[in-house]
């Protein structure tokens, strides 16, 4: 009996290691398939811990100031990427990443838009910036889906107060978004002056 369970727990290992190991090649070359590989060759992975507790002070978090929209700013940057040429064409795109960015700032925007003058006419009419806000979350709502994170947020109890609390500081193994922001600046699209 003894054999047959440890036979039970060697094989389903054995099962999970081998869908988890096929199941991430899958999903990599299906990424790479739709990313240019001199971008690829730039990503590096390094693990960062999320500090999500009110009380630990964040460049990005809190009602507008000037560090917070350096912060942002920073991020957020254009980077519209001209590419080598394909089939004899050059092409211009951006790394999808830019457009997540850019959309959570566009909502923060939104949120504060008394602080932002300026800015709310940069939509257009008030119906444009709803769509633009209603894209952005949709968007937003398709990537974390879409990337679905598969780590345990675990919870504490906690005697004194009788109530689970999360444990939000959690590691993850994140790409290096300036390396990404790096590779993007290094092939920036400028205009060309017309030459006629």
């Amino acid at each position: 009996m003894a054999a047959a369970s440890a036979l039970f727990f060697l094989t389903a290992a054995v099962s999970w290691t081998y869908f988890f190991k096929a199941t991430s090649k899958d999903y990599i070359c299906y990424e790479k398939k739709y990313s240019l590989e001199s971008l690829w060759n730039a990503v590096r992975y390094e693990p960062a811990q999320f500090h999500l507790e009110p009380d630990v002070p964040s460049p990005f978090r809190g009602k507008p100031r000037p560090e917070l929209d350096e912060a942002w700013a920073n991020v957020t940057e254009g980077h519209a990427t001209q590419g080598a040429a394909m089939h004899g064409d050059s092409y211009l795109g951006l790394v999808e990443v830019f457009h997540h960015v850019h959309c959570v700032d566009f909502i923060r925007k939104y949120i504060f838009k008394e602080h932002y003058p300026d800015w709310r006419n940069l939509g257009g009419p008030p119906e444009a910036v709803l769509g633009h806000v209603d894209h952005c979350i949709d968007l937003l709502r398709q990537k974390v889906l879409c990337d679905a994170d598969v780590g345990l947020m675990a919870y504490s109890y906690d005697p004194e107060t009788k109530f689970a609390k999360a444990r939000t500081s959690n590691m993850h193994m994140c790409r290096d978004f300036q390396a990404i922001k790096d590779w993007a600046a290094g092939r920036k699209w400028e205009p060309k002056a017309d030459s006629a």
